[in-house]
């Protein structure tokens, strides 16, 4: 059907499927509790609106929705389908802090006596970075899916300026594919640069942390979020990290998280020569790179497990199954 069809309209047909797939299920099985992702959120809305079924929605941070902020695009209908569905009278909404808009976003969104959470994901223990050894390149690692909006290719643009160097000051991995994978091995093998620049593509998660603890300094210029769990897994290894300003993320709550001990933030202005100052700073100043390798590991350690994590949830899932839910004592606001 989607090779006949637009995208778009196909993209539709399969959400409302999904949706009346889902208010069917609900009506034949009659759960406690409907818990689904923003995937599914026209399903969350029928149940939450035609049953009695309490409803979670569970959101992995928010991304830019021209439909609830563009005045422009709000006159769509799909805009209005999906503001209707975000107004539904959902029994909690849970989100991830990811560094992302999340308060505007859920503000705008949802209806003001909902009840929603944003919280923090889990990160488990695991291996730390060594201290750098004298006279070895600064090491250097990106963990990202290669694709625009990341600020890859201003990276790469930096990190070319150094290569031509006899003896090279750093050496750069990046973990992860993606639509520019192909674009920037390229670029950075025409400019033989192979010797500083090693791209891994993608790697099991398993063998990430590991992976992470090789380096010194971890890079992510998104344009999007700054706490995701890349950043986070990176904090963990106990690398210094150095961080953009976002375009249309939550900057001051990132920054709230890894502060200035443990993270250079960077303006996206020049943001290429600005990645290079401060990379020859830390290349020249042990000092400082261990230090901010140090705070990095605190911040991770103040972070509890996942296990932890995703038992906090089934606790309150349990309590909202049992009619017993009191939003406050969760940390759960509503805006009215």
């Amino acid at each position: 059907m989607t090779g006949r069809l637009p995208r778009r309209i196909a993209g539709f047909l399969f959400r409302l499927v999904l949706a009346l797939n889902s208010l069917l299920w609900v009506w034949r099985c009659r759960p406690d509790v409907f818990y689904t992702d923003r995937g599914n959120i026209l399903g969350a809305a029928l149940v939450a609106r035609l049953t009695a079924v309490r409803v979670v929605v569970r959101l992995l941070g928010v991304a830019t929705k021209p439909s609830l902020y563009d005045p422009d695009a709000r006159r769509s209908l799909s805009a209005a389908i999906e503001r209707w569905a975000f107004r539904a009278p959902f029994s909690l909404v849970l989100c991830s802090r990811d560094g992302s808009d999340t308060n505007r976003f859920l503000t705008i969104a949802l209806k003001p006596d909902v009840p929603r959470i944003i919280r923090l994901n889990g990160l488990d223990p695991g291996p730390r970075s060594k201290p750098r050894e004298p006279d070895m390149p600064l090491r250097v690692v990106v963990l990202s899916r290669l694709e625009p909006g990341k600020g890859l290719e201003a990276l790469l643009d930096a990190i070319l300026q150094t290569a031509a160097s006899p003896k090279p000051t750093f050496a750069f991995t990046f973990v992860g594919g993606g639509s520019l994978e192909k674009r920037l091995h390229r670029k950075a093998t025409d400019a033989g640069a192979e010797d500083t620049v090693c791209f891994l593509g993608s790697v099991p998660h398993s063998e990430v942390p590991s992976l992470l603890a090789q380096h010194d300094v971890y890079v992510s210029l998104s344009e999007y979020a700054q706490i995701n769990n890349a950043n986070l897994e990176a904090a963990r290894a106990g690398l210094c990290l150095l961080l953009s300003n976002t375009r249309i993320g939550d900057d001051a709550d990132a920054k709230a998280l890894f502060d200035t001990n443990a993270a250079i933030w960077i303006r996206r202005e020049n943001i290429g020569s600005s990645l290079l100052q401060h990379l020859h700073q830390l290349s020249t100043d042990s000092g400082e790179l261990e230090r901010r390798k140090a705070a990095s590991a605190r911040i991770a350690e103040s972070i509890g497990t996942w296990d932890d994590r995703i038992g906090w949830e089934l606790r309150l899932l349990e309590e909202l199954a049992a009619r017993s839910f009191e939003p406050s004592r969760w940390g759960a606001w509503q805006v009215a």
